[in-house]
């Protein structure tokens, strides 16, 4: 019987081919799941008009005032003033270190992401309201503050629903939350802290 000796520069030939085919499927995973995590499509509703549109068209928009055809066609439909989307879109909501560092965990923090998760109209799931902390946690290190556009370009989800309708009382609700609601929250918790410690000293 005869007994034949594999090769070893073979055998190492084919470990390295393996290797690199293997780097090969999971960089194309990781690629294939990054491209994901983006919003490529809004589909914008007012009352029974509808309007599928990408989310880099609605941003040039917003940036230029450019009105893509389809988009004019929608203001004709709706009769809404094209400023009236842009300057809504714009509209920036203040992000303070405390509604980042201590109120996003709190019910208090629960019934913000509730009202500002109206605004895209995606299902109150407590996945989606993680993703929309996220969002926001993004949006506070780059420059504290967070419009709708910037929501709609930053959220891990490929396609949202907007729904101008009541969107722009449901975003002043969400506006008014950390201008004076989260301000007024904060001054009474500290005079809460002072009193519990002038207690205890005591």
């Amino acid at each position: 019987m005869t007994f034949t000796v594999p090769n070893f520069k073979t055998k190492f030939r084919r470990f390295v081919s393996f290797s690199q085919a293997l780097l090969l499927g999971t960089t194309s995973l990781l690629l294939i799941n990054t491209s994901a995590k983006a919003t490529d499509i809004v589909d914008i509703k007012y009352k029974d008009t509808e309007l599928s549109i990408k989310t880099k068209e609605l941003k040039k928009f917003s940036q230029t005032g450019e009105i893509p055809p389809h988009l004019q066609q929608f203001f004709d439909d709706t009769e809404q003033v094209p400023d009236f989307l842009s300057g809504l879109l714009a509209k920036e909501i203040y992000l303070s270190r405390s509604l980042v560092n201590d109120v996003l965990d709190s019910t208090t923090g629960q019934f913000f992401l509730l009202k500002l998760n109206q605004t895209i109209n995606t299902s109150s799931s407590t996945e989606d309201l993680e993703d929309l902390k996220k969002t926001i946690i993004k949006a506070y290190n780059n420059d504290r503050e967070l419009s709708v556009l910037e929501l709609l370009d930053k959220y891990p989800q490929r396609r949202l629903k907007v729904d101008l309708t009541n969107l722009e009382g449901t975003y002043n609700d969400a506006s008014n939350f950390t201008e004076r609601i989260l301000p007024a929250w904060e001054i009474a918790k500290s005079f809460l802290e002072d009193v519990v410690c002038d207690c205890e000293a005591q």
